[in-house]
């Protein structure tokens, strides 16, 4: 089970490793079906599916094996081959650690490269207020933001009156008897047949 899971999570590659303690054990596999009952490790499941689907014959001469065929790979490596890769990238590695030590912090290498350092550190947004704005909301409060924007955007149509300018009680009745008389005469204009 811990084998299928394995092999079945990739997305993309597969890459799976195996170790034999030397090649004579390679060569001495039958790949029978009694070995592959008796196996004690996955390497001993994997190898013969992958050989017999990939149809090659692994009997490798000089002790190298490389073989590629359908999108699966066989390889095998020497422990020697491992070392000498190992100590390339040391070797790598050692000659980078030496140019990052030689470096000068002080001094200016590319002006053009440091130009352009400064000018993305101090690289300022200009939509730097919109970054803030909700990308999502919900209809309680977008009613509440119209709400609150319709307070905003009203306007006074007509000036209110403040009670104090009335100086006059008399004025004030005066108006308020001609504002009856009228709704009167629209009252009993109204109740008049047409002539026509």
């Amino acid at each position: 089970r811990v084998l299928y899971v394995a092999m079945t999570r990739a997305k993309e590659k597969l890459i799976m490793t195996g170790f034999l303690k030397s090649m004579e054990e390679l060569k001495e596999k039958d790949f029978s079906f009694f070995e592959m009952t008796s196996s004690k490790s996955y390497l001993d499941w994997v190898l013969p599916a992958m050989i017999n689907q990939m149809g090659c014959n692994l009997m490798p001469e000089e002790n190298v094996l490389k073989v590629q065929k359908d999108g699966m790979a066989i390889a095998i490596v020497r422990r020697g081959d491992l070392l000498k890769e190992e100590m390339k990238k040391q070797i790598f590695l050692h000659k980078d650690k030496e140019v990052l030590l030689s470096i000068q912090p002080d001094r200016v290498y590319d002006e053009k490269l440091r130009k352009e350092i400064e000018r993305r550190i101090h690289f300022v947004y200009p939509y730097q207020k919109d970054s803030g704005l909700r990308v999502k909301m919900t209809v309680s409060e977008l009613k509440k933001l119209g709400q609150f924007l319709d307070e905003e955007d009203s306007e006074i149509l007509y000036p209110a009156l403040p009670y104090e300018s009335v100086t006059n009680k008399e004025e004030l009745s005066v108006a308020s008897d001609d504002r009856e008389g009228l709704s009167e005469e629209n009252t009993a204009a109204s109740a008049e047949p047409s002539a026509e």
